[in-house]
């Protein structure tokens, strides 16, 4: 193994300029944090260099049978590539993957969706009801935000996105086929209660901004409006839970 000590080195002033989105996609790499996710990087096949604090390395001999490079660094490095509060030991750096979808019937479209830890979510819950692929408009949240591989505890490495026009993408779905629900109010038809739901062969799921919902542009090519019933407690429920509960509504029909 070797080591980097100096906070100028190249090395490390290169994965410091990970933390801007468009260097992310310009080299087409990105940073996990942990142990966890580290681990879950590596059965993927995504690592591409490892950076493990000097003073820890008792607790990562499983690094040493991984064909990887192994880079020890001082705290003051980690602390310094480290993206989170709370710095972790072990930092990869991770080169882009492109998941190969094998179920295309089942998607889900985000509109203008903020939130990094929703994001995050959502992609858990989608790797755990069999949804493997999503659409996002160009002005979502980046997939690669720091937050959102930290909230999807891995599930990044199990989902393909895609960021375009929705009203494009909506349309040419619609000529495939694909049956679109959507969640909105104030709308003059009563929608349909997400439990009595009749599926169909190809579906795909519109939600919107956690604040604003889902844009007029977009409520018009959605074939069918639902609601998740609650109790008159909460005036709504938060986007990465609605997302959770009406895909495993799908996956429960499935199975």
């Amino acid at each position: 193994m070797k080591k980097i000590s100096s906070l100028s080195n190249p090395i490390i002033q290169y994965l410091r300029t990970l933390a801007k989105s468009k260097n992310r996609y310009q080299n087409q790499q990105f940073l996990v944090e942990g142990k966890y996710l580290v681990e879950e990087a590596l059965k993927h096949r995504a690592v591409a260099t490892i950076f493990l604090d000097e003073s820890e390395t008792g607790s990562y001999q499983f690094l040493l049978d991984q064909k990887v490079e192994i880079f020890l660094v001082t705290k003051a490095i980690i602390k310094k590539i480290s993206q989170t509060v709370t710095p972790q030991p072990v930092v990869a750096l991770c080169n882009f993957q492109k998941y190969q979808v094998k179920n295309k019937d089942n998607i889900i479209v985000l509109d203008n969706i903020q939130d990094p830890s929703n994001l995050g979510a959502i992609l858990r819950s989608c790797c755990a009801f069999g949804v493997e692929k999503i659409f996002l408009s160009e002005n979502s949240v980046d997939f690669y935000n720091h937050k959102v591989v930290s909230a999807s505890k891995g599930a990044i490495f199990n989902i393909a996105f895609e960021y375009c026009d929705l009203i494009t993408l909506m349309t040419k779905l619609k000529a495939e086929d694909y049956y679109f629900y959507g969640t909105f109010l104030h709308e003059a038809k009563q929608p349909t209660k997400l439990n009595q739901i009749k599926f169909h062969k190809k579906n795909g799921f519109l939600f919107g901004n956690e604040g604003q919902g889902i844009s007029s542009e977009l409520r018009i090519l959605v074939d069918e409006n639902f609601i998740i019933e609650t109790t008159n407690k909460v005036e709504s429920l938060n986007l990465a839970t609605s997302v959770a509960l009406t895909i495993y509504s799908l996956f429960i029909d499935v199975k």
